[in-house]
């Protein structure tokens, strides 16, 4: 085995080579590579073949790398060659030895399987007895986790069928994620969980019934939760709530929305939709239904001049927005502050719209605005309690203020044309001292000028006029006051309302009031106390703008922006009273002049004045003492008045007198009858004398009957030489008389001649009657020149 070759070896051609010793070291270099390596060697063969490498050259390096690993191979066979044929030797002798191994071994297999034979079917009897004892404690698992399952599915349907929809869906849902899961794999089960989602859709659609109950119920209840929302406010301010309320029987004491609204629908609903996992489209569902009904609400068709529907719109949305609170304060998320937010602006921009479209229609129903105003008013207040902003609601309020003055201001002007008919122009006239001070409260005027007596009854100068138009300017300021309360107006707003509609109130209603009155047929006596009555609230301007100052709490300091310029009203109404009063006089002496009944051919006078003419003295007297009997601020006030209308009542008598002694219609006067006449005149004069108005010149008065008292001298004395002679001198006696006065009066005297028991009767058959008839003509001719030449 040594000495074979290798036939490899021997079958190659030796091909001696000479190798470069480099090349010779790169060829072992790729023979150890080749060794080495355990992948691929086409990188090894490619090398060999490229560049400079000679193949041949290569193999015979090769070669002779294969005949030093050879005689490696053969020195080390050679060295355990006796080794491994010792082995072998040893194995072959252990061959007995395992034979014999062999048979013992089958032999005691053979005795064991005969002692196990016995015990191997008790152990598959047991292993058939421990399978029936699983099988049966598999049953009794299956069924231990099957009972609840059903139990939990009967006690399901019970809760469904006895509407406790919230305990139902948590027993759907452990029965859903905890129970089924369990049995699974059985067939019921499949069954039960197709029936959940039949279960769950019930109870969803009943929550959804009960919601929508809930709605339509709650829109019923919004007015009675307004009402009680706005009573509770109102109790706080201490005001009366019943007159916003529908239902006037209504009370609330100790009530809360929970008792007038059922929430429980929604919470049941809510709790079941959060079980559900649909919170978000019950949120959806519920806040769009809620804003339809807040557009119900808002409705902008109804009409809003009425105030009952005004009490229904103003109370429908404090129960929506209240109702809706309660929601907010005990639901998770159900509305949030912006839906509330965004519901009360559309309410304000309708309250705003309805304002300003519907008050102007009813700007003359002072009434009508002022209850809105108390309506608005308080409902700002009541949502204002709830954490609403009713700035813009206010200030809408803030612009009807100049509505609501005109309103005032149209209202007062029936109401004092009815204090200025009602009145009876009288005096006031207080029996007790209560009712002085009642008087006084009512009219706070100046004591001064009053009665000083303390005993009752008194007499005050002015009639009830004075304190009920006092009286309704104070009940005006007040009114005004009680609009603008809790408008937030500042000081200087609240003064310019007030002195605006006041001075308003004065120049168009008081003022034209009066002037209807005044070109009435007030009689003399009411004319003259209707003057007095002004000048009373001509100087109340005052107490007027104090009271005004303590009403909206003005320093003194302050009073002066209360200016009130409308008292000048009373002062030209009062004006324009005593610029009737001598008219007023004058109408009534015209009365008296037109009962004169003169017999103007009689032949003698009846011995006193006529009686027309002391019936005027008798009045005019009475007519004065009026005047000189006012206290002594009054007399000062009235006494020129009193003077011109003195001076022109007798300036008229003087010159009815005339008109009557000249009338043409009257052709004959007899001597009798000019007797009779200026014993009239006489009275006249003796009352012109008398001084009825003290500070009166003298003779002031009876300058008026000069003309008149020197006409009749000079007819009846017939002077007519002096007349003639002094006509145009300085110092005349009958400077007054002109010649066509005395015309006219002789003229009249001459024709009765022709009577009987005349005074200048002509007899044409005495001689010294056809001398005075020649003197007459002679006087008339030379009158009659005067005239003449004046003209």
């Amino acid at each position: 085995m040594a000495t074979s070759e290798n036939p490899q070896t021997s079958g190659r051609v030796n091909v001696p080579t000479v190798v470069n010793p480099a090349i010779k070291s790169k060829h072992e270099h790729l023979i150890t590579e080749l060794e080495v390596s355990e992948g691929h060697i086409d990188h090894i063969i490619t090398e060999i073949y490229q560049g400079d490498n000679d193949p041949k050259k290569f193999l015979g390096t090769l070669d002779e790398k294969i005949k030093v690993y050879d005689g490696d191979i053969e020195k080390i066979c050679s060295q355990h060659y006796h080794g491994f044929v010792k082995a072998v030797q040893d194995l072959q002798s252990l061959s007995s030895d395992c034979q014999s191994v062999k048979r013992e071994v089958v032999g005691n297999n053979n005795v064991i399987r005969n002692s196990l034979k016995v015990f191997v079917e008790c152990g598959a009897k047991l292993v058939k007895e421990r399978k029936y004892e699983q099988n049966m404690q598999a049953a009794m698992e299956a069924l231990s986790n099957c009972l609840p399952v059903l139990d939990l599915y009967v006690k399901l349907r019970e809760q469904v069928m006895q509407h406790r929809y919230y305990p139902a869906l948590k027993s759907l849902e452990q029965l859903e994620s905890t129970y089924l899961p369990r049995v699974y794999q059985y067939h019921f089960s499949k069954e039960m969980k197709d029936q959940l989602p039949v279960l769950r859709k019930d109870i969803e659609d009943v929550a959804d019934r009960d919601l929508k109950d809930f709605l339509e119920s709650v829109s019923r209840n919004y007015i009675p939760v307004g009402e009680l929302a706005i009573s509770q406010v109102a109790e706080e301010l201490g005001q009366d709530p019943q007159r916003c309320f529908i239902n006037s029987d209504a009370s609330y004491k100790d009530k809360g929305v929970q008792d007038i609204v059922d929430f429980s629908p929604v919470y049941r609903s809510a709790h079941i939709h959060s079980i559900l996992k649909t919170v978000d489209s019950f949120e959806r569902y519920y806040r769009e239904e809620r804003i339809k009904q807040a557009n119900l609400v808002l409705d902008r068709r109804k009409n809003m001049l009425s105030l009952e529907n005004w009490k229904r719109i103003l109370l429908g949305i404090v129960g929506f927005f209240v109702i809706e609170d309660h929601v907010m304060a005990t639901t998770d998320g159900l509305i949030d502050r912006n839906f509330m937010d965004t519901r009360w602006s559309d309410a304000v921009e309708f309250l705003k719209c309805a304002l300003k479209t519907n008050l102007p229609y009813a700007e003359a129903n002072m009434d009508y605005i002022f209850e809105v105003r108390n309506l608005i008013a308080l409902f700002c207040q009541t949502m204002k309690s709830y954490g609403f902003g009713v700035s813009e609601i206010q200030n809408s309020l803030v612009d009807m203020k100049e509505m609501f003055s005109h309103a005032l201001v149209g209202k007062s002007k029936q109401t004092i044309a009815e204090i200025l008919a009602n009145d009876n122009y009288t005096a006031i006239t207080v029996e007790t001292e209560e009712e002085y001070d009642a008087v006084f409260r009512r009219f706070p005027f100046d004591e001064r000028d009053t009665d000083k007596s303390s005993t009752f009854p008194r007499r005050l100068p002015f009639s009830d006029l004075a304190p009920q138009l006092f009286q309704h300017l104070n009940d005006h300021v007040v009114q005004l006051l009680e609009f603008t309360h809790g408008m937030n107006l500042s000081r200087t707003d609240t003064d310019d309302i007030i002195r605006k509609s006041i001075n308003s109130l004065l120049d168009e209603s008081i003022q034209s009031n009066f002037a209807k009155l005044l070109g009435g047929r007030l009689q003399l006596l009411q004319l003259i106390q209707l003057s007095i009555n002004l000048y009373y609230l001509e100087n109340s301007g005052t107490t007027l703008q104090n009271q005004i100052a303590a009403l909206i709490g003005a320093s003194e300091e302050q009073i002066h922006s209360i200016k009130l310029t409308g008292f000048k009203v009373f002062q030209v109404s009062r004006y324009s009273a005593e610029s009737k009063i001598p008219e007023k006089i004058n109408e009534r002496i015209d009365e008296f002049i037109g009962l004169a009944e003169y017999d103007w051919e009689a032949s003698e006078a009846i011995g006193h004045a006529s009686d027309y003419i002391l019936d005027m003295i008798s009045f005019l007297k009475t007519i004065f003492e009026t005047f000189t009997n006012l206290p002594h601020k009054l007399n000062m006030k009235f006494s020129q008045m009193a003077l011109e209308a003195c001076r022109k009542a007798c300036e008229h008598v003087a010159k009815e007198l005339l008109h009557i002694l000249l009338n043409p219609d009257v052709k004959v006067i007899s001597s009798g009858a000019l007797q009779q006449f200026e014993l009239d005149l006489c009275q006249c004069e003796t009352f012109a004398n008398s001084a009825p108005i003290p500070d009166l010149r003298e003779e002031e008065l009876t300058s008026f009957f000069y003309t008149l008292r020197q006409l009749l001298d000079l007819v009846i004395n017939k002077e007519w030489a002096t007349y003639l002679a002094d006509y145009g001198k300085d110092g005349n006696k009958y400077a007054k008389v002109t010649p066509k006065l005395a015309i006219a009066l002789l003229e009249k005297t001459k024709e009765s001649y022709k009577g009987k028991n005349n005074l200048f009767t002509f007899n044409f058959k005495n001689q010294k009657e056809k001398d005075e008839k020649k003197l007459t003509e002679a006087v008339l001719k030379e009158l009659r020149g005067l005239t003449n030449g004046h003209a």
